[in-house]
């Protein structure tokens, strides 16, 4: 009876996570005013992409955010069909996010074969996004990125052969290209070919090389020294060397808010089989990209919550998968019993939710959202306070 009621509360508490997700995105999108200086200038790039002029140009000041070129070019398709907003960046990235809510929820299921632990992923996904890191639907690149990056591991977890290489580093080279922090999950789908696939490794390797290498240098040609400026040095002098935010990071996000999907997915490394090994261990490579990213990321004077985008993602993603691999391993001793672990399963799960729901507030979720702020300045300027590199 009490294992039901459990099962129940976390179908029920997993479906008005979706509900209360998508609710307040459909306010986001509709609201007229910025809340990211990010939505601002990924709207004004691509208008200058429709317009058919270059898409980057001198700041305005140090503080106006870099981007890679693919989040204006995918809103640009989005703009020339229905004219500027900013419902269109933001509708962007609500899709993109709600997609990333169903590979999590597919991946789930076809690792574990469990329906609660898909289910409550997808829970731990939008919660955690909605309360730990930007309010839902707020216009980041970041969304896209891991979207396109969770579609190149789950090509290479599904297929064996070259043309899922290709498929897949056409994917990671996509997402390099929208966001540069993608970088970290390109060389976790490395170091997964190079432990356990070798014949697909000089493949994946030349291609990546190709289209990364290649595009970087088509991209300086074709838009010249300013997409340099952003795409390097501008990250390079916004990096600010700090020992207390990482500790934050660790002590308060992965081992406080997200603890119990961090404890899972650390608790698997105990196990007799390497997590990071086979097919399924490629989950566990991208958790390990995550982690450094986010680390290096607090050595950033850019560093807030939208840093915790992709951890809220890969632990949604790998706590799950880690909980049943823990829990059938311990169940599988002498006296154990499969019931026993599922039911500590169980309560793994509503302990996280838990935790998540003790951080739901109005002031948290809806912060900058229903309150109204003036739009952020633009960034077009003829003059720019660091010159580019050539």
């Amino acid at each position: 009876m009490l294992r039901r009621t459990m099962l129940t509360l976390l179908f029920l508490v997993s479906a008005l996570a979706v509900v209360a997700f998508v609710s307040v995105a459909a306010r986001v999108v509709g609201r007229p005013h910025a809340i990211d200086p990010v939505e601002v200038a990924v709207l004004e790039g691509a208008e200058r992409l429709v317009h058919g002029d270059p898409l980057y140009v001198a700041p305005a000041s140090a503080d106006v955010p870099s981007l890679m070129p693919g989040y204006p070019f995918a809103v640009s398709l989005l703009v020339r069909a229905f004219g500027p907003g900013l419902w269109e960046p933001r509708a962007l990235a609500l899709v993109a996010t709600l997609l990333i809510a169903l590979m999590v929820l597919a991946i789930i299921r076809m690792e574990t074969e469990s329906w609660t632990l898909a289910a409550a992923g997808v829970g731990f996904l939008l919660l955690g996004y909605g309360l730990l890191a930007e309010p839902p639907a707020v216009a980041r690149p970041e969304t896209l990125m891991l979207l396109l990056v969770l579609l190149g591991f789950f090509v290479l977890r599904v297929t064996n052969g070259v043309l899922g290489v290709l498929l897949s580093a056409l994917l990671f080279a996509a997402a390099f290209f929208t966001d540069l922090t993608a970088v970290w999950f390109v060389a976790a789908a490395f170091f997964a070919l190079v432990i356990d696939e070798h014949k697909r490794l000089i493949t994946f390797t030349l291609v990546i090389g190709v289209l990364i290498g290649g595009g970087y240098v088509a991209l300086s040609q074709l838009m010249g020294p300013w997409f340099n400026f952003n795409a390097w040095d501008h990250p390079l002098t916004a990096l600010r060397f700090s020992v207390l935010r990482p500790l934050h990071y660790v002590g308060d996000h992965l081992l406080g808010k997200l603890g119990v999907l961090s404890l899972a997915a650390v608790l698997s490394f105990a196990m007799p089989t390497q997590p990071w090994r086979g097919k399924g261990g490629l989950w566990m490579c991208m958790g390990i990209a995550a982690l450094v990213g986010g680390l290096l990321s607090t050595q950033s004077s850019a560093f807030g919550p939208q840093s915790l985008i992709a951890s809220v993602v890969v632990l949604a993603l790998v706590g799950p998968i880690s909980m049943q691999r823990v829990t059938r391993h311990l169940a599988a001793w002498p006296g154990s019993s499969r019931l026993g672990g599922q039911g500590v399963v169980l309560a793994a799960l509503t302990l996280q939710f838990i935790v998540f729901l003790a951080c739901l507030s109005p002031s948290r979720w809806l912060s900058g959202v229903l309150s109204v702020r003036p739009d952020p300045p633009s960034i077009s300027a003829p003059h720019a306070p660091h010159l580019p590199r050539a």
